[in-house]
């Protein structure tokens, strides 16, 4: 920089310098009166008329209902909510202040009653919306509230404030366990038969339809059997059955075809000129058709916009009328209605998902049991570092991308805010499964022709053994076995011999079976959990054993070599020669146990059959 730059760059923050300082000057004194004010507001010698005076000129705030409460108390905060609403009652921002302020102080009518009214002055304010629809689903309103956010949610099918609550109302209504003569749960002192039973039953027959008909699936159905996609469906043929005989088509009705046509609609390409290659596509052809009626040709775009494929693990399959799902890959969570009957929990369904008339809902997926998909994860990471690597030479990069390497340990989860656009990382994990979809159904239907073998949570063949170990200084013994990191005492006594620590999902899956059995709160998130390898119980001279597999025997034997030392030795320390081994699995027969030797104080049985 030469010495000329220098000496205009001084000349200017010479001349910026009292502009700052004035504005350091303005700042302090706007935060001087800030505080004066609200000390005013907050001083009890004040008169109420002031203070909401003073409120109202702050009132479009987002803040001050929630000052008031923490300040000045909820009494006091409702005196001057009440007292502003007098001087203003047809003020939108006081109306919403006076709302809050009830909200916060726990009067749920109260502040439905100002929401409404609030409502009424901003009819299209979506963020009034969102705060009416949630205090009604609190107060149980659940039919009313969804009638709020339906319309938002048909408007942005990435809108998650509003998928939210459209999600608690549906598990609110379905939670209910209300009687037609028990009093409703919205407070209204009527029956609920005579309230919220109708319209609780319109919601969820609404959410029903949307998961059992799917009109644009029909009429894509029919839309793609003309002659001029005869070359695509061939090639969707060739890709999924390895024949390219379109003839058959018609009477191919395999399990496979929903699958097969869903994602044919929007991968193949029917080379029409002047389109993007985005949207060149059967899907997007149809979109086009000047044939196509409007409303299908809207829903078929939602469709075309929105959709995401994924690994989706159903977190909730009991929940009414749609299922909670998060995929795996992204950390997605939607709330969609599902056609597919007898889901289980943490089951994963491969496949789309779009938004139809407000509701999301699953297009034809796969069910994959939770250990599919897990070792489905590291196929798709060679998918996503083939593409990038492909990417990367087309746009002429020597040195190529760093692979994604998966750890089941520590999983990648690429968290997708659906308040905003979806990721791109999101998008392009969902590119890549639609466009793999065909080999990763082969690859599952190669898994599932494999012969079954059972293993425990090791890999090693499952066997149930128990064996029994007589010793001779069972303190001892156990003393030594609980200073060790991989054993946990219990209170009744038994050790526990802990395995491999569990992966994110299995954790989170065994936590909400625990809770689902026992209750809410039960569980702690932050403990770690491990698999139990085996489990040592000892009742005066004798050691139980429950072990899975015959390596875990093996282990336990090598463990007890190690570990288990005495300070005597020799021929007074044997009190049996011969233990008692039981096998049950692979064993064709029981057999006298084989001897152990080499244990110190410690003589039994091997743990082999």
């Amino acid at each position: 920089m030469g010495k000329g730059r220098r000496k205009e760059q001084r000349k200017a923050r010479a001349a910026e310098r009292p502009n700052r300082a004035m504005r350091r000057a303005v700042l302090a004194e706007a935060k001087l009166q800030a505080r004066e004010t609200m000390d005013r507001i907050a001083d009890r010698e004040t008169p109420v008329e002031e203070a909401a005076a003073l409120v109202i000129e702050h009132a479009s705030s987002t803040t001050m209902a929630k000052w008031l409460h923490m300040r000045v108390g909820p009494e006091q905060a409702n005196v001057i909510a009440r007292a502003a609403l007098d001087a203003k009652p047809d003020d939108f921002s006081v109306l919403m202040l006076a709302s809050d302020v009830a909200l916060f102080s726990g009067d749920l009518a109260r502040a439905d009653e100002l929401g409404t009214a609030a409502l009424a002055l901003s009819p299209n304010g979506d963020t009034t919306i969102r705060h009416v629809a949630g205090i009604r689903v609190d107060r149980g309103r659940f039919a009313s509230a969804l009638e709020l956010v339906q319309p938002l949610c048909r408007a942005n099918p990435l809108d998650e404030e509003a998928l939210d609550l459209q999600q608690e109302a549906y598990e609110g209504i379905d939670n209910a366990t209300c009687l037609a003569t028990d009093p409703c749960p919205c407070e209204s002192g009527k029956t609920y038969e005579s309230c919220c039973a109708d319209p609780d039953a319109a919601a969820i027959e609404r959410f029903e339809t949307a998961a059992f008909e799917d009109p644009v699936f029909d009429a894509l159905a029919d839309y793609w059997m003309q002659p001029r996609f005869a070359g695509i469906r061939a090639q969707a043929c060739e890709d999924w059955y390895g024949a390219a005989d379109a003839d058959q088509w018609p009477a191919a009705q395999t399990p496979n075809m929903p699958l097969l046509m869903e994602h044919a609609w929007r991968t193949h390409s029917v080379r029409s000129p002047g389109i993007d290659d985005d949207e060149d596509c059967i899907l997007g052809e149809f979109i086009r058709d000047p044939e196509t009626p409007p409303d299908l040709a809207a829903r078929a775009r939602q469709r075309f916009d929105a959709m995401h494929w994924g690994l989706w693990q159903i977190a909730n399959p009991s929940s009414c009328p749609g299922v909670a799902l998060v995929d795996l890959l992204t950390s997605t969570k939607i709330y969609a209605a599902c056609s597919e009957p007898g889901l289980r929990r943490w089951s994963v369904l491969l496949g789309p998902v779009f938004p139809d008339r407000g509701f999301w809902r699953t297009g034809f997926c796969v069910e994959l049991s939770p250990q599919e998909a897990e070792a489905l994860v590291p196929c798709i990471y060679e998918m996503v570092n083939l593409t990038t690597a492909a990417l990367a030479r087309e746009r002429g990069k020597r040195k190529p991308p760093p692979e994604l390497g998966y750890d089941p340990m520590h999983p990648l989860t690429i968290t997708a805010d659906l308040e905003d656009e979806p990721s791109p990382v999101a998008d392009f994990f969902s590119a890549i499964i639609g466009a793999g979809f065909a080999d990763l159904i082969d690859q599952i239907e190669e898994w599932r022709s494999r012969p079954l073998s059972i293993a425990n949570t090791d890999g090693d063949p499952l066997e149930f053994i128990n064996a029994r170990i007589r010793i001779t200084n069972p303190q001892a013994v156990r003393a030594q076995l609980v200073v060790r990191e991989d054993f946990r005492a219990h209170r009744d006594g038994e050790l526990e011999w802990l395995g491999r620590a569990l992966t994110p999902g299995e954790a989170a899956g065994s936590r909400a079976e625990v809770r689902a059995r026992f209750g809410p709160g039960v569980g702690n998130d932050e403990e770690e959990s491990r698999y139990t390898r085996a489990r040592f119980s000892i009742d005066d001279d004798v050691i139980s054993v429950e072990i899975n597999s015959r390596a875990t025997g093996t282990a336990a034997r090598r463990l007890a070599r190690r570990g288990w030392q005495s300070t005597r030795r020799g021929r007074d320390a044997v009190r049996s020669r011969y233990g008692l081994a039981r096998a049950v699995g692979s064993a064709p027969e029981r057999r006298r146990p084989r001897p152990v030797t080499g244990i110190g104080g410690c003589v039994g049985t091997s743990l082999d059959p």
